[in-house]
């Protein structure tokens, strides 16, 4: 179960890359009480939610207030968070203080927090995982429950099996754990053992947040998730050069063949240019965006330097295609070899620009000089 936590904790990261569906909100305070029948996914300061939620509930920002139903999953993040709403689905909530206050939870309930707490009225009708630092836990879960790290204080009737691992564990008088229990504690706690009437398991140990750390980091699965995300990223990187790649090869193949006689015969030059491009834009845009008159100036100088930072790989792939086909392509060639040969080449250079780091760079810094003297020209042209 671990895995899924750790998952949960990585799928944080990625939150704020979300595509709002409904509605997205910035810096400012929401209120909702219309009732909405479709996924509301929402990013803001603070949001008061008093209505019926019909479908997915996924939100982003400082502080929650979610007070009536969501009748499928919620997914939220934040600084403080309530949640009074009964969930129809699964419910994963992050934060710094989480308070689980809803009356039932219909499914799983996985919880990362400083502090947590969920209180005696609340039901959980299937697993529970708590991560935190300070846990409060009395309200009542049907099955299994794993509790990790810190001062965790326990009050619940808990149907299924339980794994603790914490550095302090104080019990209520109304805990009652009906499965097994595998616990780590500094030392053996009878009392957690005579309430169990499953079999107990003791490790001695403490999560102190030395341990909390290490463990985060050096998990196997923790490790497997992290490749598994390096692995996905590179698929998609390699996918998005290669695609694009050969779109923009085939699509402007005059720009490509100005730009590489710039580039052959000004080589040394090209890479100085762009070297000076690289590191002169960001100063001048600091320097244009200090007074406001010259703002759309340091806007436009930037917009052009992000421009050629986001797509200098995939003009690369581009441009070194042309001139691999240019140099080492047979003119003899039937037109069907020529292009599975030049589909090889971008595949190729796709997969060392996305798998060796710093030849993608090299080569931007002499291919994107030439790039930047073309459309300089083209510029300078246009004006006169």
């Amino acid at each position: 179960m671990k895995k899924i936590l750790w998952s949960f904790l990585l799928a944080l990261v990625l939150l704020t890359t979300q595509t709002f569906a409904l509605e997205k909100f910035a810096d400012e305070t929401v209120s909702i009480s219309q009732p909405i029948n479709q996924d509301l996914y929402v990013a803001g300061d603070t949001l008061d939610i008093s209505t019926v939620l019909g479908g997915d509930f996924l939100w982003a920002g400082g502080t929650l207030s979610l007070n009536n139903e969501v009748k499928q999953d919620a997914f939220v993040a934040g600084g403080t968070l309530f949640i009074r709403a009964s969930i129809g689905d699964d419910l994963r909530v992050a934060g710094g203080n989480v308070y689980i206050l809803s009356k039932t939870i219909w499914w799983d309930l996985i919880v990362a927090g400083g502090n947590v707490e969920i209180p005696e009225w609340v039901i959980i009708k299937w697993d529970l995982i708590i991560m935190g630092w300070n846990i409060k836990l009395a309200g009542n879960v049907d099955w299994d429950v794993e509790i990790y790290w810190g001062n965790v204080f326990l009050n619940s009737v808990i149907g299924g099996a339980v794994t603790l691992e914490a550095e302090k564990l104080t019990l209520g008088t109304n805990t009652q754990i009906k499965g097994n229990i595998n616990y780590t504690l500094p030392e053996k706690n009878q009392g957690l053992e005579l309430i169990t009437q499953g079999t107990k398991e003791f490790t001695a140990g403490s999560m102190t947040r030395k341990n909390l750390w290490k463990e985060m980091f050096t998990s196997a699965d923790t490790q497997k998730i992290f490749w598994w995300v390096v692995a996905a990223f590179a698929w998609y990187h390699f996918l998005f050069l290669f695609v694009f790649g050969i779109i923009f090869f085939y699509l402007f193949p005059g720009y490509l063949r100005k730009v590489w006689t710039i580039l052959s015969h000004n080589t040394r030059s090209m890479w100085l240019k762009w070297l000076l491009i690289f590191v002169l834009l960001p100063i001048a845009c600091i320097f244009l965006g200090i007074t406001l008159i010259w703002l759309p100036f340091a806007g436009l100088f930037f917009a052009w330097f992000l421009f050629f930072i986001l797509l200098y790989e995939l003009v690369c792939v581009a441009l070194f295609s042309h001139m691999i086909r240019n140099r080492f392509f047979s003119t003899r060639n039937p037109w069907t070899v020529t292009i599975l040969l030049q589909l090889l080449v971008i595949t190729v250079l796709s997969i060392i620009f996305t798998l060796i780091n710093g030849v993608d760079l090299l080569a931007g810094f002499f291919a994107l000089g030439a790039v930047a003297t073309y459309n300089w020209k083209i510029l300078k042209d246009k004006l006169v």
